[in-house]
């Protein structure tokens, strides 16, 4: 289940719970899509809530396609969570795209959002 907040500007903020399926993942794209052909870069916040488990192997792959075919239109992602694991997806993905990549603890999202928009 994934929700996604109203955008501001060019930052998105998206919700994300339990395990990340291929359908919602193409429900998601359309979106980050429409705001890179609006703003010519994309922020991202992409919060992982406690409850999430992460992608499905069909998600994971379309997430993959989407990075790197959107490597220099991604400006800054600010993962949210508190795994380990959450901390190593986000070093992973910042070696896939031309953006800044961060993860930052549940309890620094207000912190978060603050870097997006800087």
């Amino acid at each position: 289940m994934h929700t996604i907040n109203p955008p501001v500007d060019n930052v998105l903020w998206v919700k994300v719970n339990g395990k990340l399926s291929r359908e919602e993942y193409a429900d998601l794209v359309p979106s980050w899509e429409q705001m890179i052909g609006t703003y010519g870069k994309l922020r991202l916040l992409f919060e992982m809530e406690p409850g999430f488990t992460g992608w499905e192997p069909g998600a994971a792959w379309t997430d993959l396609k989407f990075s790197l075919a959107h490597r220099n239109e991604l400006e800054r992602v600010a993962l949210v969570g508190d795994k380990k694991w959450e901390q190593w997806i986000a070093k992973l993905g910042a070696l896939l795209v031309n953006a800044e990549v961060r993860f930052f603890e549940n309890t620094d999202i207000d912190e978060a959002a603050r870097w997006l928009r800087e």
